[in-house]
């Protein structure tokens, strides 16, 4: 239709978005803003009538996070598409409403996005633009505390649906932020710093200030059995002057005991934490595929993958 509302429309109509990332994707005129609006404008072209309306109308009244969240439903959705995952954005399932569903190996899914950024206690921003960050034992200081209690959110919310929960979470502050943060809060400490032999949820000599989200209760269950996998993204700007535009960086942490597993086939080739079980309730990591491992959008339908590293930008 000549009159439908654009997602620049929207966002520009909204006054709760404020000075934020997701004016200055819409309103800023050079390169680096500008691809990543046209890659969002042609991901959001892609969807069906019903769809756009649907999603405008969130992007013009929801706060600043939800719109930042709803941009990056489009980059999730993109990406399943273009993985042959059969995306539907914003299924409607038993008066839920997810932001996406999928299928992997015929299995359904859902999946929620979020977008995390550090508590503001937790960094500090010095004058040169570089900054600092820590955590602490208090709550309201700790990353991975807040990245736990937004996943458990989201497997809470969904834990009566028949399908299985995918949550992808997108860095918000990728300075500062990394997947590591993420696997601090799923699994109690980072699986590649365990001691040698060491197994999973036992917890060793590691100190667990904050999150485990995994990790069982006092009774010895295991949580959040609905919540099969969290997929870490890093979308970011290239250093390669000579190809500018975004890069995706995904690490896939599987849940070590989850109802129904994410087939790794699903997100290759991304780097995953996936489990091998070698007794009751125990469990040690494996490692699949090439840790620099990303990709790029192609112009049309297509996904370009290589390593990247700021030394061997691409």
């Amino acid at each position: 239709m000549a009159d439908e509302m654009t997602i620049a429309d929207a966002i520009l109509k909204n006054p709760k978005v404020g000075d934020t990332w997701s004016r200055w994707v819409f309103t800023n005129q050079r390169d680096p803003a500008r691809k990543t609006r046209e890659f969002l404008e042609f991901c959001f072209a892609n969807l069906r009538p019903r769809k756009r309306r649907k999603l405008t109308e969130k992007l013009e009244s929801g706060d600043k996070s939800h719109v930042e969240a709803t941009l990056h439903e489009l980059v999730a959705h993109e990406l399943a598409v273009r993985l042959n995952l059969r995306p539907e954005l914003e299924p409607c399932i038993e008066g839920l409403t997810p932001d996406l569903s999928f299928i992997a190996d015929n299995q359904s899914f859902i999946a929620d996005v979020i977008v995390v950024h550090s508590p503001k206690k937790t960094v500090e921003d010095f004058p040169d633009g570089t900054g600092a960050a820590w955590d602490t034992s208090n709550p309201s200081e700790s990353r991975s505390k807040k990245i736990a209690d937004l996943i458990g959110t989201k497997a809470s919310k969904y834990r009566s649906l028949p399908y299985p929960l995918v949550v992808f979470g997108f860095l918000g502050d990728r300075r500062i932020l990394s997947s590591t943060n993420f696997e601090q809060a799923l699994f109690g400490r980072i699986p590649e710093e365990a001691d040698p032999g060491g197994f999973f949820p036992g917890v060793g000599r590691a100190p667990i200030l904050m999150g485990g989200l995994f990790l069982p209760d006092d009774n010895g269950a295991m949580p959040h059995q609905n919540l099969s996998a969290v997929i870490v993204l890093d979308w970011f700007d290239t250093l390669n002057r000579s190809d500018p535009g975004k890069r995706l960086h995904c690490v896939v942490l599987h849940h070590w005991d989850p109802r129904v597993q994410l087939p790794v086939t699903a997100f290759e080739p991304f780097p995953q934490i996936t489990w091998e079980r070698k007794g009751p309730h125990v469990w040690v990591p494996r490692y699949v595929s090439d840790g620099l491992m990303v990709v790029k959008f192609d112009r049309r339908d297509g996904l370009q993958f290589a390593p990247y590293s700021p030394n061997k930008a691409w």
